[in-house]
């Protein structure tokens, strides 16, 4: 019996040169930004502000200086204080304009 051998040879590929290794940089992974749930915090009406309402105050009419007032008449400022009725204004019974000297309305000051 014969024995019939087959060899089959490869060539031995030649030997390449290594590629450097891949160098691979690793970043550190960014923060996670987490978003905190907010409590519900309900939302509130500002209380209305109320409303201010000034009035004038009432003016009185004007009297006149040349006419005293009523039926009281006051010769000077020292009748006028002997009566208890120092000042005297302007439309007040015993007001007139001799009373008042600087014309401001105010008499016997």
């Amino acid at each position: 019996m014969e024995t019939t051998v087959i060899v089959t040879v490869t060539p031995t590929p030649e030997p390449t040169p290594e590629a450097p290794p891949e160098v691979i940089i690793e970043e550190p992974p960014a923060p996670a930004i987490v978003e905190e749930p907010v409590a519900d915090i309900p939302e509130v009406e500002p209380e209305p502000v109320p409303e201010v309402v000034v009035e004038p105050e009432p003016q009185p009419e004007p009297a006149s200086f040349d006419q005293p007032a009523a039926d009281v008449y006051y010769k000077n400022c020292a009748a006028a204080r002997a009566a208890g009725a120092d000042p005297v204004y302007i439309g007040e019974p015993g007001y007139g304009r001799h009373l008042d000297r600087d014309g401001d309305g105010v008499g016997c000051e």
